[in-house]
């Protein structure tokens, strides 16, 4: 038996909707306003982070167009670091969010990688 058929990996977890990233003009309610995806695109779990049975997580920044489509993207902070980057960038680049009230705003999202534990004894 191979280690990644050992260690198949749960999958990415979204594990916070978008939501607003505060400017320093905002008030808290609107910058705690949260955009869930229309349609949403689950990550791949990246083959040799299966294989080590690593887990972690990217957070990422993005804007979106006035057709609700991520812009943008950029990772703000991932553990182990640069381990789901991609993984992480690919799918929210391909998730469709409502049309934004204001293009010019920045959203958050985390995307947690899970592997179920009883896999990698």
């Amino acid at each position: 038996m191979t280690m990644i058929s050992r260690c198949a990996p749960m999958g990415a977890v979204f594990l916070l909707a978008a939501c607003a990233a505060p400017s320093a003009h905002e008030s808290p309610e609107v910058a705690d306003r949260r955009v869930e995806p229309a349609l949403e695109s689950a990550p791949v779990y990246p083959v040799d982070a299966a294989r080590a049975c690593t887990e972690g997580f990217v957070h990422l920044a993005f804007g979106l167009d006035e057709r609700g489509y991520p812009t943008d993207v950029e990772v703000l902070e991932s553990e182990p670091p640069g381990v789901f980057d991609d993984a992480a960038i690919t799918a929210v680049s391909r998730h469709e969010f409502p049309v934004p009230v204001d293009p010019d705003r920045r959203y958050q999202q985390r995307v947690r990688f899970e592997i179920d534990p009883s896999l990698c004894e």
